[in-house]
């Protein structure tokens, strides 16, 4: 039963990389199943109540971030659906992996709009998309879920 929900969870996460990449969106009916998914899935570990401390930590790293226009709402929102995925000690390994994603993100898009499209407007970082790539390479090195086994 967890494996289908891990499957399920990882094809809602790349459908929202794929709509902030395209639209510049993350669509909020996709942040809550992937909410309610995290939550199902982290209700198996022994430590559920420690992850109301990432929850709290990632509301407030999402909101001074989006407060700071470092990032839209939709990624804050999308960074505490996830949150219930990691326990307090992993939190740290998951948002090293997410800021290494998005330097890597932030150097093709540079060179994106600096070098191939020098006509195109500069539309911003998708980080939804480094959101993603550092949710499943921290539960891919973590072996957080059993598909990643």
């Amino acid at each position: 039963m967890f494996i289908l929900l891990e499957i399920v969870i990882v094809i809602f996460l790349l459908s929202v990389a794929y709509g902030d990449a395209i639209e510049r969106r993350i669509d909020n009916h996709c942040v809550i199943i992937i909410f309610l998914l995290s939550v199902l899935l982290s209700s198996g570990s022994a430590n559920t109540l420690y992850r109301l401390d990432s929850i709290i930590i990632c509301c407030l790293i999402g909101f001074i971030f989006h407060m700071c226009n470092v990032w839209g709402g939709g990624d804050g929102k999308l960074l505490i659906a996830v949150a219930p995925l990691f326990p307090l000690a992993q939190l740290l390994d998951f948002f090293v992996a997410t800021l290494l994603c998005g330097g890597f993100l932030s150097i093709f898009y540079w060179v994106k709009y600096r070098f191939l499209f020098k006509d195109a407007q500069d539309e911003g970082l998708p980080y939804g998309i480094a959101i993603v790539c550092g949710v499943n390479l921290s539960l891919y090195f973590s072996q957080g879920l059993a598909i990643y086994s």
